[in-house]
């Protein structure tokens, strides 16, 4: 895999802490991810996102009817193998995702072990291997009206998909996996925040939960 580099400042450690940031779309995982990595020390976002399967064999039709809710859409193997490396204090070379082809690029995003790994997506607590991986564990919760209002900005802005169509898939894609497999999951985080309430609020309060961890 061509390793040309996608910049990430962070430094070289034993075994960083995994924190896992889990919940339904659009209930402001990313946020409070990004949210985090400014306030934590040496802390890194490691998106799931970027681990969706590559679509680069079958045609754009079909690419757009591809369940991206579903736990096998993510290429668990690659997704797993990086994880462990990393809880083992080794370097990876994360996969970089393009969302307007459903494509895996041939960049990739070199991490070091940081001091905090920022395990963020919708299945970060679906898998029982990863869930055994974290050293604190979140579930960001929001309702489905929020959710869906949001994707609707996020969809429409940054990967060019009409509202209709984000509506509908939705309805008949989007809820229903996420009543089926991502908020049963909510019982494995160690605390529930609210996808409504303020980052920054959120962002000092965990912030100490994971400095308690040391």
């Amino acid at each position: 895999m061509d390793s040309a580099v996608f910049c990430v400042n962070v430094s070289e450690t034993s075994r960083p802490y995994l924190i896992a940031i889990a919940g339904p779309s659009c209930a402001g995982k990313t946020t409070l991810a990004q949210g985090l990595v400014q306030e934590l020390p040496e802390a890194v976002h490691f998106p799931l996102d970027a681990y969706y399967a590559d679509l680069s064999d079958i045609n754009l039709g079909q690419r757009a009817q591809h369940n991206f809710d579903h736990p096998d859409a993510l290429d668990y193997g690659l997704l797993l193998a990086d994880l462990q490396m990393l809880a083992n204090g080794q370097s990876i070379h994360a996969p970089v995702y393009d969302f307007h082809t459903h494509t895996r690029q041939s960049i990739t995003r070199p991490i070091a072990p940081p001091r905090y790994l920022l395990v963020e997506g919708l299945f970060a607590l679906y898998f029982p291997v990863l869930r055994s991986l974290y050293d604190y564990r979140i579930y960001v919760d929001v309702c489905s009206k929020t959710s869906l209002e949001r994707r609707i900005r996020r969809d429409s802005t940054e990967r060019g998909r009409l509202e209709a169509h984000v509506r509908q898939q939705f309805t008949y894609q989007v809820e229903p996996m996420a009543q089926h497999y991502i908020i049963p999951t909510r019982p494995h985080a160690d605390r529930v925040v609210s996808g409504t309430d303020s980052s920054l609020m959120l962002c000092a309060q965990i912030q100490q939960a994971c400095i308690n961890l040391k």
